[in-house]
């Protein structure tokens, strides 16, 4: 299991809240999802080794290796707004209201210097993760539906 779903597991044990890893709407697949009276925290998840270099107008970030080789991933800041879009889409179609959707990028700071911000997207690194949930907006009951927000979602 990783170190991601470990944490998630640790801290929505005690609140009741569910952890999938893996799910897919449409062909689009999600890292993980948090999910509880709160809403639900999209995760998107980035491990490769080296130093990562984009912004959100870039088609595609950059990682440079130690033997400075320029690598193209996928544009993690496009990534998180598009599982964003795609969750309100499947929440509002399913008639699910006061759902409130966050989204974080969690970069392993053991192999991945994150050389990048973004102004709506929070990027976390994994030693930090278990103190950023510990912030009051995912303790906060905001009377969502977790048992119909995670049958939609696991489908």
């Amino acid at each position: 299991m990783s170190k991601v779903k470990t944490t998630l597991k640790r801290f929505s044990y005690l609140r009741d809240y569910k952890v999938l890893e893996g799910a897919k709407i449409n062909e689009h697949t999600f890292d993980y999802l948090m999910i509880g009276s709160f809403g639900i925290l999209s995760i998107c998840y980035f491990d490769k080794k080296g130093e990562l270099y984009g912004n959100e107008h870039d088609e595609n970030f950059v990682i440079v290796d130690k033997k400075t080789n320029r690598i193209k991933t996928e544009n993690l800041i496009k990534k998180a707004k598009k599982d964003v879009e795609i969750l309100r889409k499947a929440i509002s179609e399913a008639k699910l209201y006061n759902v409130k959707i966050d989204s974080v990028i969690v970069v392993d700071d053991k192999k991945c210097q994150p050389l990048f911000s973004a102004s709506d997207v929070s990027v976390v690194k994994l030693s930090l993760l278990s103190r950023f949930l510990n912030q009051e907006k995912y303790d906060i009951d905001n009377k969502a539906d977790t048992e119909k927000m995670a049958s939609l979602l696991s489908k």
